[in-house]
């Protein structure tokens, strides 16, 4: 086998560089060889951009589609899809020639002679000084050129080996004789366990629940999209720094929102809750602080002791200080610091997911909301009380609203900068509430949707259609107040609003609080 490894690297776009463009990292320095004559140190590293015409639609996706449109329609299938016409499809590889007694990327305790590793080092060098020149390339043509990983590369590529230093094509200006072409194995792409998929049934039954809680914006959905989002940045794009930072935003939003989940289900109201969150200068709390000292407390006797357990110190330490660090100094996290902080995050919410499930008799409601029926099931804790909770999707959708007005209010006290805002009647709305009992009251409520004011009818002015169809409203005599929210042409008020009074405490249909001892809400 040669000195320097070739590796043939694809690249998922077609760099705008001619074919056979080459550039050469030079080495950093001279080292001492076994005779003690100097050589310059194996950290330098050649790269040429080879542009290839293949056969082959880069459109398969769109293929497919036409494909079963056209089937659809009752069309003739055309032979090709939609890129029939298309020409060959250009594609830049790049090829990476790093020597093979590069060394650095091998840990002192894990580095041995075998070819593997030298290989293995040897790709990953070659792959990172590839990411520096792309970059590089992004800057000089202002271009978002994405960069290569081993997660999205294919499972093998082409591998040769030359007797000539990456240095020294400095000087050289053909490309030298290559040998032994193989295949080099991403052993990181080809699972070893295949992941057996939930059967059709299983999703299915889940399903319209699910579309229930994405259109209400319900408990836990953020933590969810967060954590696919980190999930297919790591695992398949091999975006470690977007990774990072979406796995700890997972984290925070799990957290966060357990600790709303338990406010609301204890009944506290949105402006006294709000207090949780903000310290005496009415500043928002850091997550740590919130999880240490707030919602820890809702279970010291569920398993979570006042001391924090080691996954609170793992999560600070491999997730939250880690994106912090991607955030403010632009960090990439090395595999070694992904597979801690994945394991972390893994840990974190399975020690989370065993308090909730331990508090359920307690906070029946966040533990359906967080676990589900399945995650409930899979502890031998789902029973017929759950059930009632949750007879129908209706009963979900009404759970699923309250919270979500309950969710907004807190948001809105929350807010450090509120105090800065008018309140002022721009952009506010009218609310009329028609009573069985024959009684009219109106209401402007102010565009944050959470605070209002009582007003009279007549200091509101409405077109002569708006007007008409409260007049048929007033003379219905429904058995249940009535909520309607007409548009206004102006406003004559006696005098400025207080904005004294909280919406979901004055307009049916805004609460924000349910007992959780009724079966059906």
């Amino acid at each position: 086998m040669g000195s320097s490894a070739h590796f043939f690297i694809p690249i998922s776009r077609t760099l705008n560089v001619p074919d056979g463009y080459s550039k050469t990292k030079k080495p950093t320095g001279v080292m001492e060889n076994e005779d003690g004559s100097p050589t310059p140190t194996t950290d330098a590293a050649h790269f040429v951009f080879h542009q290839v015409e293949v056969e082959g639609s880069p459109l398969i996706n769109l293929d497919a589609s036409f494909q079963r449109a056209s089937e659809r329609a009752g069309n003739e299938t055309r032979r090709g899809g939609a890129s029939g016409t298309m020409g060959p499809t250009q594609l830049t590889v790049a090829e990476a020639m790093v020597e093979m007694d590069f060394a650095p990327s091998i840990s002192a305790e894990s580095a041995t002679d075998s070819e593997t590793d030298k290989l293995t080092a040897a790709f990953d060098y070659a792959l990172s000084e590839l990411n520096v020149l792309l970059r590089a390339f992004a800057m000089a043509s202002n271009e978002p050129i994405k960069l290569v990983s081993r997660e999205a590369l294919p499972p093998m590529i082409p591998l040769a080996t030359s007797d000539t230093k990456p240095w020294e094509m400095l000087s050289k200006p053909d490309l030298p004789f290559l040998q032994g072409l193989s295949i080099f194995n991403l052993n990181m792409n080809i699972p070893f366990v295949a992941k057996v998929p939930q059967s059709f049934a299983e999703v299915d039954a889940s399903l319209d629940a699910a579309l229930v809680n994405l259109s209400n914006d319900g408990p836990f959905t953020a933590y969810r999209d967060f954590r696919r989002e980190a999930d297919l940045n790591y695992f398949e794009e091999g975006n470690y720094r977007i990774a990072v930072i979406l796995y700890a935003s997972s984290c925070e939003a799990l957290l966060d929102e357990l600790l709303q989940h338990n406010l609301w289900e204890d009944k506290v109201r949105p402006e006294h809750a709000a207090k949780r969150f903000l310290n005496r200068r009415g500043r928002a709390r850091g997550i740590v602080d919130l999880v240490k000292n707030e919602l820890q407390n809702f279970y010291q006797s569920k398993g979570w002791p006042q001391d924090s357990p080691d996954i609170i110190g793992e999560w600070i330490d491999n997730v939250t200080s880690l994106r912090n660090k991607a955030i403010h100094y632009g960090y990439t996290p090395d595999q070694k610091e992904m597979r801690a902080c994945v394991d972390t995050v893994n840990g974190l919410v399975e020690f989370i997911a065993d308090r909730v499930f331990e508090a359920r008799p307690e906070r029946p409601i966040t533990a359906l909301a967080l676990l589900g029926k399945g995650g409930l099931e899979s502890r031998e804790g789902w029973d017929e009380s759950f059930r009632n909770y949750e007879n129908s999707l209706s009963d979900l959708n009404v759970r699923l609203r309250v919270f979500q007005r309950w969710r907004s209010a807190l948001s809105y006290f929350r807010d450090g900068n509120r105090e800065t805002v008018p309140l002022d009647t721009v952009g506010s709305s009218c609310f009329l509430v028609f009573y069985p009992q024959g009684i009219t009251k109106c209401f402007l409520v102010h565009k944050s949707m959470v605070l209002a004011h009582e007003i009279r009818e007549d200091e509101v002015l409405f077109s002569p259609e708006t007007q008409s169809s409260i007049d048929c409203y007033r003379n219905l005599g429904f058995p249940q107040p009535v909520v309607v929210n007409p548009e206004y042409d102006a406003l004559s008020l006696g005098e400025e609003p207080t904005w004294g009074r909280y919406v979901y405490d004055i307009i049916p249909g805004f609460e924000v609080c349910i007992s959780t001892l009724v079966v059906r809400f």
